[in-house]
């Protein structure tokens, strides 16, 4: 994964988000250490921000400000920009600092974006090893700049990145096609096909296994469709439409299954599977040419799953 295509990726999946999310005007002390939904990572919020329901992270939406937190399965030589080559040009490097958050390497990247309305302020931090990486990304309207870089600055530099948690929920899945396990870190479960690189090169079918907090939705068919919209809100790309959206067994439970076409060319499957106060959420990907076998792959996990 190249880092000019985490750049563009993650500062579109932001400020897309911020422009999604509806005007609360909650004001509130800052908060302790808490756990970003979808993710191992935990901030502290600064003052005003709660939880998003639009991408993984944190929204002040009064003042359409955003961070956003993102684990990529690539080694961090290959996902932090290097700042003596940037050559962005709707996005202008201020400055960078190295840095280090929870216990790794990083750098922090000061960034002007024009476009989408005016111009904006944004904070990326991107830190890992060499074996994956954790990127955020925090985003304000100019004007708000000189009030919220501190308290956004502490918020990335204070990130708990939780590397040990095991997954409280317990599996076993055989997918089809020529798909294996190529990430087990405890949080997330990563399938490519066999003999894949790592980084996994751009458009490779993948299969994400993941374990999520119960969903404020109505119903498993909207608390599934919210999951891969908030999905997709992240990548900063879009669902063009919904193939399907059907109930479906597995684990021995009624699950929810939506295949959908997205932007760029790519065949989109999920399907969520309550368990407890939470779910699994089996998420599939490939090119929309590539439907057989792959879509037929991603069905036989859910259909092999087993909770243990």
């Amino acid at each position: 994964m190249r880092a000019t295509f985490v750049l563009g990726l993650l500062l579109l999946g932001v400020a897309s988000a911020c422009s999604r999310e509806p005007a609360s005007g909650t004001v509130q002390a800052a908060l302790p250490h808490r756990r970003i939904e979808g993710t191992r990572v935990e901030l502290s919020a600064p003052r005003g921000f709660e939880p998003s329901e639009a991408v993984q992270g944190l929204v002040r939406s009064d003042a359409r400000a955003k961070i956003g937190v993102f684990e990529l399965p690539a080694p961090f030589a290959e996902t932090a920009p290097d700042p003596t080559q940037w050559s962005d040009e709707e996005v202008r490097l201020v400055r960078w600092e190295a840095v280090r958050v929870a216990e790794v390497e990083a750098r922090l990247y000061h960034l002007e974006r024009r476009g989408g309305g005016g111009e904006r302020r944004s904070w990326m931090l991107v830190g890992g090893d060499a074996q994956e990486s954790l990127v955020m990304v925090a985003e304000c309207d100019n004007e708000l700049a000189a009030e919220l870089e501190q308290p956004l600055r502490e918020c990335l530099l204070g990130a708990r990145w939780r590397r040990d948690v095991a997954p409280v929920i317990s599996f076993e899945l055989q997918p089809g096609a020529d798909l294996v396990l190529v990430r087990d870190d405890g949080a997330v479960h990563v399938y490519a096909p066999r003999g894949t690189p790592s980084p996994l090169p751009e458009g490779t079918p993948f299969l994400l296994v993941a374990q999520v907090s119960s969903s404020s939705a109505e119903g498993l068919e909207a608390a599934c469709r919210e999951r891969l919209e908030g999905a997709l809100g992240a990548a900063g790309t879009r669902l063009r439409a919904v193939e399907s959206s059907v109930a479906v067994a597995s684990a021995g439970r009624k699950a929810w299954e939506v295949v959908a076409s997205v932007e760029n060319g790519l065949l989109a499957w999920i399907t969520l599977v309550p368990v407890g106060d939470g779910a699994l959420v089996l998420q599939g990907q490939c090119r929309a040419t590539q439907r057989e076998p792959y879509l037929a792959a991603f069905r036989a996990a859910a259909t092999s799953l087993v909770l243990e």
